[in-house]
């Protein structure tokens, strides 16, 4: 038996999926490189398992180069650390905005997932808390159905958010006292979705994919449960 972690798994990619396959693989690996850009701005610890290195992220942020336009454009709108982070939800909402127009049978429902529940989560968090929701989401496109859905919900004194994410609601009232045990039981939540989305047929680019999506989710596990940071599992936590 061998352990394969992701830059195992990602070599032996590369030496049997195509251009077009790597860049969906590539357009997974990002979110985890975007949450790093907003780690280095914060200086909070690096995550391992995106398309960069510390290093190498750094100098691109640097040289303002070898980036997405829609991060290039924000580094051009936004010049300084404080103001990168206060506007950073608008780099998630262009990546989700841009890269869920591929066509790829498992990324484009998988980031749709990712999107909704990251919203959710936000959502839940902020009524909570009592904050605008709006305000949380000034970000998102008031027009776009699920967006509207969602803020319709929050004006109700009982928020249920829409359907398909109900029982994120009830595992957030169930370990927000924990901020651990919450951020693990919304691993173990986004991994059995993932499952969900998977194809069955095993040697399908959409199982490679979900196992690599599935993969980062226990390897940032591995790594917080290193840290026991329950600080940085604060921050990680506000995710937009």
């Amino acid at each position: 038996h061998v352990e394969l972690g992701s830059k195992e798994i990602h070599f032996l990619l590369e030496q049997n999926l195509s251009p077009h396959e790597l860049r969906a693989v590539w357009v997974l690996k990002l979110l985890i490189d975007i949450d790093n850009i907003r780690s280095i701005w914060q200086k909070q610890p690096f995550k391992h398992g995106g398309n960069y290195e510390l290093h190498d992220l750094e100098e691109r942020l640097f040289f303002k180069e070898r980036l997405p336009k829609y991060i290039l454009d924000y580094l051009e709108q936004y010049h300084e650390t404080k103001e990168q982070i206060q506007h950073f939800p608008k780099i998630l909402h262009q990546y989700f905005a841009y890269e869920s127009q591929t066509t790829d049978p498992f990324l484009k429902p998988y980031l749709t997932f990712q999107w909704q529940s990251r919203l959710v989560f936000v959502a839940l968090r902020a009524h909570d808390l009592k904050r605008n929701i709006e305000a949380e989401l000034a970000f998102e496109d008031k027009e776009d159905p699920f967006v509207a859905e969602l803020l319709a919900a929050s004006r109700e004194k009982k928020f249920d958010p829409p359907a398909p994410y109900a029982d994120l609601k009830a595992l957030y009232e169930s370990k927000k006292a924990a901020p651990l045990n919450l951020y693990q039981a919304i691993s173990e939540w986004r991994f059995s979705r993932i499952e969900e989305m998977i194809e069955w047929d095993n040697f399908s680019v959409g199982r490679i994919l979900g196992y690599v999506a599935q993969l980062e989710l226990c390897e940032e596990w591995l790594q917080l449960d290193k840290l026991k940071g329950l600080e940085i599992v604060e921050e990680m936590m506000e995710v937009v």
